[in-house]
């Protein structure tokens, strides 16, 4: 279960300062009692990961990756309550609105009553 926990927060739940640091920690922990070897491949995988990453963000995706990869996502995140999903999404859109109050023009990005979503927030 713990490993399931850890996989969701490395797709992107739950990414607060202290829980990215609590993962990063877990991961030196493990890593150190690993032989040379094992290490050398983690280290390869991460800059192979890094290399895809690159990649990826050079290339824009046609809307059917983009529905492709939308399910892929859903299948990560069906077993995680919809109130839990609803109350990251409007954690997202506020520091969302935030940055976009920032900018000199005040970009209104996300409306902060009319949305449908927050009918989940009474869950």
């Amino acid at each position: 279960m713990e490993t399931i926990a850890v996989v969701y927060e490395a797709a992107g739940l739950g990414q607060t300062p202290a829980s990215v640091q609590a993962i990063i920690g877990g991961v030196a922990v493990r890593l150190g009692q690993l032989p040379m070897e094992d290490i050398r491949l983690v280290a390869q995988m991460v800059a192979r990961l890094q290399q895809q990453r690159q990649a990826a963000a050079s290339h824009r995706l046609s809307p059917a990756e983009i529905v492709t990869e939308a399910r892929c996502r859903a299948v990560l995140l069906s077993d995680v309550p919809r109130a839990e999903i609803a109350a990251r999404f409007e954690a997202l859109a506020e520091e969302t609105h935030e940055q976009a109050s920032d900018f000199t023009h005040s970009l209104r990005v996300v409306p902060r009553r009319s949305s449908r979503w927050l009918a989940d927030r009474r869950l």
